[in-house]
């Protein structure tokens, strides 16, 4: 895999971690309009020219993702389904 492709695939994965995780808490709502630009975001992915975005940045990315899962971790399981869902982590 190329430098460029393994950046693309890291980007890709933040936002659909993003974007499952609010699928969840928004099951019944209604979407918000940062929600839309998240999705805006990943389609954008595609076009994005991941060669000049430098690895710093790219971990920024990841980081900011991580710290989000980090503060949602108590509020999310896995079920026996190995599906992600609302309630205490067991």
């Amino acid at each position: 895999m190329t430098v460029a492709g393994s950046k693309r695939l890291r980007l890709a994965s933040c936002i659909d971690a993003i974007l499952e995780i609010h699928s969840i808490l928004l099951e019944d709502g209604e979407e918000p309009e940062w929600l839309a630009r998240f999705k805006d975001l990943e389609r954008a992915l595609n076009d994005l020219e991941v060669d000049f975005l430098t690895e710093e940045e790219v971990g920024q990315v990841e980081e900011a993702t991580n710290r989000l899962l980090g503060e949602l971790k108590n509020s999310f399981c896995f079920c026996e389904t190995d599906a992600l869902r609302p309630g205490p982590f067991h």
